[in-house]
């Protein structure tokens, strides 16, 4: 019952907010994730910090450095906005052609020194494919893991939701960190 009145809520939300509501939101998020990781060092940035389980986050996210949070929100931010642009186009980011979003989500061993400029990057990339669409409601559709079928619309709003999902996650690695 619980979770399905769960996902009622989510895509309710996500279908009613603006396209600037999920890009108000999305850059809050934005300017929180690279606020903390600015008050770590490179060091502090590299610590795995074992944090709870939480709803929506998977048992494989439970070790997390910040380095490896910031990395995984990437590759998810750029696997949101290649579906945005496949549902608004048509076309197919060889890319991301045949992603699984339970597992291709995670973080390789190599992660970059500048995560956090990667990070940015995917932000502003996705902000500039929504400003070049203006709207986003598309006939085409895809199906989310846990939510159902997203169009274009719902899929950006999700954008901004899934970094609120991991802020938490975010925040107790980082203060753990810098206890360390």
């Amino acid at each position: 019952m619980k979770s399905s009145l769960v996902r009622f809520y989510i895509r309710r939300k996500l279908s009613w907010q603006s396209v600037q509501g999920a890009v108000d939101e999305i850059k809050k998020w934005e300017e929180r994730y690279l606020e903390l990781a600015h008050k770590l060092s490179s060091h502090q940035l590299d610590v795995v910090i074992p944090v709870p389980e939480m709803m929506g986050v998977d048992k494989e996210m439970t070790q997390w450095s910040y380095n490896q949070l910031l990395a995984h929100n990437t590759i998810v931010n750029r696997a949101m906005t290649a579906n945005v642009k496949r549902l608004m186009t048509g076309e197919q980011d060889e890319e991301f052609e045949g992603f699984d979003p339970k597992h291709d989500v995670l973080p390789g061993a190599e992660l970059s020194s500048d995560q956090d400029q990667l990070f940015a990057r995917s932000i502003a990339d996705h902000l500039e494919v929504v400003k070049r669409f203006g709207h986003l409601k598309s006939a085409r559709t895809s199906e989310h893991p846990v939510f159902g079928v997203f169009d274009a619309h719902m899929w950006h709003g999700m954008f901004g939701g899934h970094l609120g999902v991991h802020y938490k996650q975010a925040e107790m690695i980082a203060y753990r960190a810098m206890g360390q």
